[in-house]
Order: structure tokens, then sequence, then C-alpha cells
């Protein structure tokens, strides 16, 4: 996250076309390590969840792609800039929210702010 933050602040700033397709390059880089993110969830998830996770992800995503597109497209016509640098603030929002995560997690205890579930 802490290198996407930093492709999209010079996003918002950047004016030559070469630097453009070198940020452009590092940002599909990262999005292959995406897989990783996906890769911790079935770790820690009891498969029993998998279903109802999956459909949670999905969702959140379909809301968000045809939300955000619309919004920051009114944005873009103010200042492109502007787009950047939300997408920036959801990167630190991201990193934000993955640093509360336990690197070595206990069942209802992935989040850092969770609490042992007495069953």
């Amino acid at each position: 996250y802490t290198v996407l933050l930093f492709v999209f602040i010079a996003y918002g700033f950047v004016n030559d076309p070469m630097i453009a397709a070198a940020l452009y390059i590092i940002d599909n880089v990262m999005f292959a390590f995406s897989m990783a993110q996906e890769t911790y969830l079935k770790r820690i998830m009891n498969p029993k969840d998998a279903a109802g996770t999956a459909a949670m992800c999905f969702t959140m995503s379909h809301i968000i792609a045809v939300f955000l597109p619309a919004v920051l497209g009114f944005i873009y016509i103010t200042n492109w800039s502007w787009v950047f640098w939300t997408g920036a603030g959801f990167c630190f929002l991201s990193l934000l929210v993955s640093l509360c995560i336990h690197k070595d997690p206990k069942p209802y205890q992935e989040a850092i702010w969770m609490r042992a579930k007495t069953i």
C-alpha cells in the first residue's frame, strides 16, 4: 500500500508522459501483489465462511466499481489531480487498516481491535 500511495500522489503531479508511463508500470506490478491478500485471507478464514466472504467481497467491489467512477468522473471535470489524490487517500486508509492485522492470528482475533469470542 505504501508504494501505491506514492504512485497515486505522483500521478496527481506528473506532467511528463514518460514518468506517467513508469508510474503506470509500477501500478500494474503492484496490482499483482493483490494475490497475496487473497492468499492470506484463505489462510486465516474458516472454510465455512468462504461463501459468505466471497459474496460480501463481490458485492462491495461491485458497489465501488459503479459508484466511484461516477463520482470521480465529475471530480475529474473540475481537476484531474484530485482523482489521483482521492486514490492516494484510499491507499492510506487501506494501509492503516492493514496495520491492524495480527502477524499470527488466532480464531476470532484476526485484527488487533478484536477480542476473543467465547463459545
